[in-house]
């Protein structure tokens, strides 16, 4: 399938609104489900699998399961590789910050991992507690 610019553009506007939900503004109350029941975030969702599935069915069909399996596999590793990097940053920096400033927010973040740090860091790598905010990479890998 060929870059389709409009689905590039969806996809931007997308990410635009789950910004700017996030962010403490009037737009948040606008943005916050625009179009029902559903939100920018399952658009972007829909919209990663649509063009998941248009680029490796063809593939799939001129090159084979096995080529496109390994594609796959090779994405999935490459977005766990940056999961684990962002979990290392926040457990070795962002924890780190957290205690030496003794800032509320960042401990409130990180509660989970304070009150358990040895669980917090064994079961992330497996994907068992995902912190607050990291928990929207791991659904590409899955």
């Amino acid at each position: 399938m060929q870059r389709r610019n409009e689905l590039d553009a969806l996809r931007g506007i997308f990410l635009l609104l789950m910004v700017s939900v996030h962010l403490p503004t009037v737009v948040n109350g606008f943005a916050s489900e625009p179009l029902g029941y559903a939100d920018a975030a399952e658009g972007f969702v829909f919209l990663s699998a649509f063009l998941v599935g248009s680029i490796y069915t063809p593939l799939m069909f001129q090159r084979g399961i096995a080529y496109v399996r390994e594609r796959l596999w090779k994405r999935a590793r490459k977005l766990y590789g940056y999961h684990l990097l962002l979990l290392l940053f926040l457990f070795v920096i962002v924890a780190t910050v957290a205690t030496v400033t003794h800032s509320i927010a960042l401990h409130n973040y990180l509660l989970v991992f304070f009150s358990h740090p040895v669980w917090a860091v064994a079961s992330s790598p497996f994907l068992v507690y995902q912190p607050p905010l990291l928990d929207i990479l791991p659904m590409y890998i899955v």
